[in-house]
């Protein structure tokens, strides 16, 4: 006979597999996307050894493996969950790996016109319009920062032993067509001496003294006709044995 003190209330109905399952699912999920969200903060360090690199990725690939199976144990059985944990991180790397090259064909594509921009779109950028009428051997090209965000680059080589570099954050429309749209950065070396290879085809340098500036310093300079000493600098009019084969060696081509 059932107790009749017993309501319908104080019974219980017992935990199944899939309420214990779910249960698990949830703060595993949690842990998972939390380790995936550590790994990816310790890849994106820089700089950064190549032991806290592999550590990174191992990271990683504990998260996404952790995730997957508390996923799967959300709408499948254990097991299922489990060969989704094993198969979860080569899949999602060998997906990032895809979309990474993806990604790097269609910037390519993107970029297929900004070392023309280099040629052709110096009379838009007005440092290197500048450089260009104060020396004749001055060459230009497009780098990229850490965000692939592109850079033009003007280098200016004169007086038998100066090296004078300017770089500024350009937008790129075309072959043709851009704008800066930073503060440009200018950096003079001054070349001590040369040394050349034995078999003549490359050659390195030695520098003395190099100085930094911006824009404003850059307008003086440019007034004074190329004069550093408005700056502070004073040129060593002294040229050094061998420059012509440092610059034919050093120099981006067009």
């Amino acid at each position: 006979m059932p107790d009749p003190q017993t309501t319908h209330s104080d019974c219980k109905p017992p935990a199944t597999n899939r309420t214990i399952s779910r249960s698990i699912a949830v703060p595993a999920f949690v842990a998972g996307l939390v380790l995936f969200l550590w790994g990816l903060s310790l890849e994106t360090q820089n700089p950064r050894t190549n032991a806290e690199d592999d550590f990174a990725w191992l990271i990683l690939g504990v998260g996404v493996s952790l995730s997957a199976f508390a996923i799967a144990l959300w709408f499948f059985r254990p097991s299922i969950a489990l060969i989704a944990a094993i198969v979860a991180p080569p899949l999602a790397f060998s997906l990032a790996s895809v979309l990474l090259i993806t990604c790097v064909i269609a910037q390519g594509l993107g970029n297929r016109h900004h070392q023309s921009f280099a040629a052709n779109g110096v009379s838009q950028i007005t440092p290197a319009r500048q450089m260009d009428e104060l020396y004749d051997d001055c060459r230009r090209y497009i780098t990229y920062d850490g965000n692939f965000r592109p850079e033009f680059n003007s280098v200016a080589y004169f007086g038998g032993r100066y090296e004078l570099t300017m770089q500024v954050p350009v937008e790129i429309k075309s072959a043709s067509s851009g704008s800066m749209i930073g503060e440009p950065r200018f950096h003079l070396h001054e070349v001590s001496d040369v040394s050349v290879s034995p078999t003549g085809e490359g050659a390195g340098a030695s520098f003395a003294r190099d100085l930094k500036f911006g824009l404003p310093e850059w307008e003086k300079v440019y007034q004074a006709k190329g004069d550093f000493s408005v700056i502070g600098f004073t040129i060593n009019p002294t040229p050094v044995p061998d420059f012509e084969k440092y610059t034919a060696a050093t120099r981006p081509s067009e």
